[in-house]
């Protein structure tokens, strides 16, 4: 692995895919995306589950469901195979390039 971008969320379904479109098509060979759900209820886990599905299979979902920042940024590091994680704030997109 190369690099890991890497987003936590909680009941932000819209933002979240917003940040997923911005960052995916950036992503190269060997890159991976992580999304650590921070225990939504508002269907954003299935959202992003279905997004997933459709745009980027290679992505994951981890569902952390204890409550808090840290803990989702731990998950997602934990998960990652790649030497440097960045992370994208769920309500952040990414500029072209």
């Amino acid at each position: 692995m190369r690099l890991t971008v890497a987003t936590t969320t909680r009941d932000r379904r819209e933002s979240v895919l917003r940040a997923l479109e911005s960052v995916a098509p950036q992503l190269e060979s060997g890159d991976e995306l992580i999304v650590v759900d921070n225990g939504s209820i508002d269907g954003t886990e299935a959202a992003v589950r279905s997004w997933i599905r459709s745009h980027c299979p290679r992505a994951r979902l981890i569902v952390e469901p204890n409550g808090g920042t840290s803990q989702a940024r731990n998950a997602a590091v934990a998960a990652s195979s790649a030497s440097i994680v960045c992370f994208l704030d769920d309500d952040a997109t990414a500029d072209p390039g």
